[in-house]
């Protein structure tokens, strides 16, 4: 199988370059226990994201939109929710849904907005979303390094996500967002945020919060530059 051999091939030039380097730095506690198969010098230092000195606005508005912010190659992750949000767009004619992406999967939704991504207008695209959304599947997704939440999170948005990975440390239930892991919990929780304006600005402000203490680039910056002029002198 031709995939399966080129995955192969991949997983075998990783590793290569894991053992020759000396020192690796990986996102999440996930993808350490990997690297340090191969290599005994890995550093864990979580994904950093620009915060802003203060906390944007969420105004109230007459419309709640339910956001994704995502690549092609995340797509699939969206998918599985399509029915929920075509029921909660259905029941609540008032809820949008934005995508920001290079390719918009057909998810049957009666008012979803389609929104090219770019680097210029990502934060501006951002700002039109009320409530975040990150789905994942317990697989692969448990590297992921949880840069969606992290980019709502800065922004003000609070969050429904699927408790994978990284996502689980980051989440705190009715405090910057909540954790779904079935159709029914992500029906629950969206409503819970689509109804209710001053719960989505409290969770929204704490996420920023978060986000700002301790995943800006300010703070992760730092903490980069010392790992790296350590290990230059250090280096063989």
């Amino acid at each position: 199988d031709r995939a399966a051999r080129e995955l192969a091939t991949r997983r075998g030039r990783l590793e290569h370059t894991i053992r020759r380097s000396i020192r690796v730095i990986t996102g999440n506690e996930y993808l350490a226990g990997h690297a340090r198969r191969f290599s005994p010098a890995v550093s864990v230092l979580p994904t950093a994201v620009p915060v802003p000195p203060r906390c944007p606005d969420r105004p109230q508005r007459d419309t709640v939109t339910i956001g994704w912010i995502g690549a092609a190659s995340t797509i699939h992750y969206l998918e599985p929710l399509a029915p929920v949000l075509r029921d909660l767009c259905a029941r609540h004619p008032h809820v949008r849904v934005t995508l920001v992406a290079n390719r918009f999967p057909d998810l049957g939704l009666p008012a979803m907005d389609c929104r090219p991504w770019g680097i210029t207008s990502e934060e501006a695209d951002l700002d039109t979303f009320d409530i975040g959304i990150m789905p994942l599947h317990d697989d692969y997704g448990k590297g992921k390094c949880a840069y969606k939440l992290l980019q709502y999170f800065s922004r003000g948005i609070p969050a429904v996500a699927s408790p994978v990975g990284v996502n689980a440390e980051i989440i705190r239930n009715g405090e910057n967002g909540f954790a779904a892991s079935t159709p029914d919990e992500w029906r629950m929780h969206l409503e819970t945020l689509i109804a209710d304006h001053a719960l989505r600005e409290r969770l929204g402000r704490n996420g920023y919060e978060l986000a700002r203490r301790v995943y800006s680039r300010d703070v992760i910056g730092p903490q980069l530059a010392g790992i790296i002029t350590e290990t230059l002198s250090t280096a063989p």
